[in-house]
């Protein structure tokens, strides 16, 4: 066990506990608050099923005990010490009669990051800090990916693409970006290497290559890295090479375009025209930046879904700037990256672009949110005119979905907040109160 994951505590303590198959998992608080940890406690019981299965390693110690400590740190919310977590008491204790439904999912979101460290990160760790990615990035997708399986009704899925992807690509698509895999040599890059790259890009980029290998076959793949490393060290290229192992694919080709490099692609496409019965396009590949720097040319192999709305869909590699064409079965309004499983961002011509407005509300609900935090981002990139986004934004109806709503009023805000003291000011406030208004009087809000 690396000496980092050590815990030692002491304190005039309740433990509660449960039993999980052979694995007694228990809660740890100051007295008097330890049944508020019954959540916590049934949310782990099924966490520690499915990770059991998805890894095809048991979880290896007697007991996993889940300690929460009053307090709260600006730094960390939770600490993945092999089979003693602790976490401070607001993320860990749940009060049904004080705590709100986002608090609840943040409590088992967090508890499922912890508790898929104890394999990528405890079990399987890291050779050294360079590659904190290896455990972030897999923590912060399988908290995701366990969500969206254990409990539908949350839709993990698309929330990752208006909430970590927009929150990753905020960052990567400035000067300030660095690539997910980048060398640490002191106590100081220790402490930056905690990022949201490292975090939300590392769980993006992640979810991409599932996306791209298949399902059964990445987890294969990540089965056979956690058989064959367990109780040990490791660097990213033994993933790679598990991965390509199971897929016969050129993963890392991929990997380490995303990787070993920062910044956001943007694939655009043009001429989509229906001849008997196929659609062809063009897709080129370019930077999607928010300043100067980041603007500056850079390729990558991007893996894509391109489909028509409704019909078929085909998977493609898009690299370079040299225009490539692109062929589906069928007619109808093209989406790119459906799904919205790449990384990348993606923009279309005019008449792409006006059907996506057309057919907005018949988007599955991550193209949906997908579209939308594109469109906002490429015109804050000056990549294309605001009024595009506006256009969109206008699709979105009251009884849209709530993760809809979010990523609207989030834009809003911002907006507005750009013109704070100014002439503008005024209007853009009215402007979002006439938008906002009928949603907020829906759910009871009375201004």
């Amino acid at each position: 066990m690396s000496s980092y994951l050590l815990f030692l505590g002491m304190g005039d303590m309740e433990r509660k506990t449960l039993m999980a198959g052979k694995t007694e998992i228990g809660i740890i608080s100051r007295k008097g608050v330890v049944d508020q940890g019954d959540y916590a406690l049934a949310a782990a019981k099924d966490l520690l099923a499915y990770y059991n299965d998805y890894f095809g390693q048991p979880y290896p110690l007697p007991k996993m005990d889940m300690i929460a400590g009053p307090g709260s740190s600006q730094l960390f919310g939770a600490m993945e010490n092999w089979g003693a977590i602790f976490y401070f008491e607001n993320e860990l204790l749940f009060d049904p009669k004080r705590a709100t439904e986002s608090a609840k999912q943040r409590i088992y979101t967090v508890v499922a990051h912890e508790m898929a460290h104890q394999w990528f990160g405890d079990l399987v760790t890291m050779a050294w800090w360079d590659d904190l990615w290896l455990n972030e990035g897999f923590a912060s997708w399988m908290e995701g990916k366990s969500s969206g399986v254990l409990v539908p009704a949350w839709k993990s899925e698309a929330a990752a693409v208006s909430g970590e992807r927009e929150g990753a690509m905020g960052i990567d698509a400035t000067s300030a970006t660095h690539p997910i895999i980048r060398k640490v040599e002191t106590v100081d890059q220790i402490g930056e290497a905690f990022d949201g790259i490292t975090y939300s890009k590392g769980q993006a980029v992640i979810g991409m290559l599932e996306s791209t290998l298949g399902p059964d076959v990445f987890r294969k793949g990540i089965r056979s890295y956690m058989a064959k490393y367990k109780y040990g060290n490791t660097v990213t290229e033994q993933l790679w090479a598990e991965l390509f192992a199971a897929a016969g694919k050129p993963v890392a080709e991929i990997a380490h375009d995303f990787t070993l490099q920062g910044g956001v692609p943007l694939v655009t496409m043009t001429g989509a025209t229906c001849n008997g019965g196929v659609t062809t396009a063009t897709l080129t590949q370019g930077r999607f930046g928010l300043d100067a720097v980041s603007k500056t040319p850079q390729t990558w192999h991007v893996p894509l879904v391109v489909g028509n709305l409704g019909g078929a869909q085909t998977a493609t590699i898009v690299t370079g700037a040299a225009p490539s064409r692109v062929t589906i079965r069928g007619c109808g309004t093209v989406v790119l990256n459906r799904g919205k499983g790449s990384y990348t961002r993606v923009m279309y011509d005019d008449a792409g672009h006006a059907a996506i407005v057309r057919d907005y509300a018949r988007l599955d609900l991550a193209d949906r949110l997908g579209t939308l935090g594109d469109d906002f981002a490429l015109a804050a990139g000056g990549h294309q005119d605001l009024s595009r986004y506006l256009a969109v934004m206008d699709k979105v109806g009251p009884d849209a979905d709530p993760l809809e709503w979010s990523s609207v009023a989030g834009a809003l805000g911002r907006i507005t907040g750009l013109y704070d003291d100014t002439l503008l000011e005024a209007p853009l406030r009215a402007r979002s109160v006439a938008i906002l208004g009928p949603v907020l009087a829906r759910i009871g809000f009375r201004g």
